[in-house]
């Protein structure tokens, strides 16, 4: 296993390219586990090998709303295997997260000018502006 992980042509590779490395000149019992144990206990792979995906975020707690349409949550919904008869294939879902009040509207698509409008529309127009939108 060490001339095929430490040795300078090498390189370091991972636990899986180094076992695709080796399976094919070589076999013993329980190889694969050895070979990940082995690499998982280098030094200068632990040492210099850069993680490559982001750390999990946190999650931040959402204060409850003191009274109804204070806090609103909006997202789209689709696409729908097919069309509407009107060409709709997207639902925009607006909640207010105290009452569970929804407004849903069809649309033809997700654009953010598209939900804007029907926010505004549908929405402010009728309820008034919220305190706190939720959306991503």
């Amino acid at each position: 296993m060490a001339s095929y992980h430490d040795h300078p042509t090498a390189a370091h590779f991972g636990s899986r390219r180094t076992w695709t490395k080796l399976k094919d000149r070589c076999y013993w019992p329980k190889m694969r586990e050895e070979v990940e144990s082995y690499i998982g206990s280098c030094e200068k792979c632990a040492k210099f090998n850069i993680k490559r995906t982001k750390p999990p975020g946190k999650l931040n707690s959402i204060m409850p709303p003191e009274g109804s349409m204070e806090l609103i949550g909006m997202d789209f919904w689709g696409p729908t295997r097919q069309e509407s008869a009107n060409g709709n294939k997207y639902v925009l879902v607006i909640t207010d997260y105290l009452t569970k009040f929804v407004v849903a509207k069809a649309l033809p698509n997700n654009t953010t000018q598209t939900a804007a409008q029907v926010f505004v529309e549908e929405f402010i127009f009728k309820f008034g502006v919220p305190n706190r939108l939720i959306t991503d």
